[in-house]
């Protein structure tokens, strides 16, 4: 499956050249739809780190028991999901916020089959299963020390689908006031980190911590599609433009 196939190789694609009317962050501009969204009223309690994890309802009937809060997104076909005895039809593009030890059952609805993300806030780094089953999931990313800097408050959870078309130049550079998992759905783009530009294509996976500092854009031929997976105080934006870099 070509959303599987990590590390594509970017042939023929440059960075283009910055514009002058740029926006400090396409996650924060009109490019970007929010999927799912909550607040959660403690997030210090223990370490978190950031996972994503992959799987395709192959059976009738799964259940299990949500071992992380975290968004579940619906990455194609149809699905009915039961959270704590709360049905909801879940449709491709659809996400919904699943609360740690809510239980879970879901069962595909349709014939298209039904592929999911779960982006999961995990208070242990190494979990052996995803939630809702013991053979269809995947883990693609977990990241590898806790997010820094978790204090006292309400936090704002969410993740938002962003489109960039193409020629896109890179947005402003910025950093998370909390912390962001990037995922890219479709098109192929680029990520300046730290003053590094990598290519990134259908999977590529990325974590911005606070004290990275980055910049997207789409140097391709065609639209780019990201989903982001942030976590940020409630009292801060999620962006924080940093003035001390320059454009890469």
């Amino acid at each position: 499956m070509q959303f599987m196939k990590i590390g594509i190789a970017l042939l023929g694609i440059g960075l283009v050249t910055p514009v002058s009317a740029q926006t400090t962050s396409y996650s924060s501009s009109s490019n970007a739809t929010v999927v799912a969204s909550v607040t959660l009223p403690s997030v210090n309690a223990s370490p978190l780190y950031m996972r994503v994890v992959w799987g395709r309802v192959v059976e009738n009937k799964i259940s299990g028991v949500s071992t992380a809060s975290g968004i579940y997104y619906q990455l194609s076909g149809t699905v009915a999901l039961t959270i704590d005895d709360q049905l909801r039809t879940i449709h491709e593009k659809e996400g919904i916020f699943i609360p740690y030890g809510a239980s879970l059952a879901v069962r595909p609805v349709g014939n298209e089959p039904a592929i999911y993300l779960q982006f999961l806030l995990s208070a242990v780094p190494y979990f052996d299963l995803p939630d809702m089953s013991d053979g269809n999931g995947r883990e693609l990313y977990r990241s590898t020390s806790p997010i820094p800097g978790l204090r006292g408050g309400d936090y704002v959870l969410d993740l938002k689908r962003v489109t960039l078309p193409f020629q896109a130049p890179p947005d402003l550079p910025h950093h998370r006031s909390g912390a962001a998992l990037h995922l890219v759905l479709s098109g192929f783009g680029a990520e300046t980190a730290n003053g590094t530009t990598v290519g990134k294509g259908p999977g590529s996976l990325s974590y911005e911590p606070p004290p990275v500092v980055y910049q997207w854009s789409n140097p391709g031929r065609v639209p780019l599609t990201y989903l982001v997976f942030n976590l940020n105080p409630m009292s801060e934006n999620a962006v924080v433009a940093d003035g001390s870099r320059t454009n890469q």
